[in-house]
């Protein structure tokens, strides 16, 4: 079973989107992490990732700030 780290997952923030934003976010939040695939945007989306860096962290804080989601974090 792959642990879950809920301080580094994103969902809770994923799931506030509006959905004619989600595609806009989605992009921008694979370019910050450097992933091409679904399957890897899934995993960190979820938690499923632990290598999530204090650098990406707070650039995908910046970004769901800048659509009114303060508290992005968790599941």
């Amino acid at each position: 079973m792959n642990a879950i780290y809920q301080n580094k997952a994103f969902q809770r923030g994923l799931n506030e989107i509006k959905l004619k934003d989600y595609p806009d976010v989605k992009a921008a939040i694979m370019q910050i992490l450097g992933i091409t695939t679904d399957q890897s945007f899934r995993n960190y989306a979820a938690g499923r990732t632990k290598n999530l860096d204090v650098a990406k962290y707070a650039q995908i804080s910046a970004l769901f700030a800048r659509y009114g989601i303060t508290n992005p974090w968790g599941l």
